[in-house]
């Protein structure tokens, strides 16, 4: 899995940034979580939400379309 945004808070606001230490990082994932989330995949479309880049108030808007989100289909 290639991990290139996290969701994180930013004076208690959600922001996309990018993940720890400021580096995009690859995952490996074993055969039996990769069929897990394929089979997450077909019953929970991805939902796209839009959030500033980095700045709350002042980052660019970004739309990314998460995997897993609140019960509620939010971020």
């Amino acid at each position: 899995m290639h991990v290139v945004r996290q969701v994180k808070r930013v004076r208690s606001r959600l922001v996309f940034g990018l993940p720890k230490n400021d580096r995009d990082r690859r995952v490996p994932l074993p055969a039996s979580a990769v069929r897990v989330l394929r089979e997450h995949l077909v019953v929970f479309k991805p939902v796209t939400i839009t959030l500033p880049w980095e700045d709350p108030f002042k980052g660019d808007p970004v739309a990314v379309p998460l995997v897993f989100t609140t019960t509620r289909g939010t971020r």
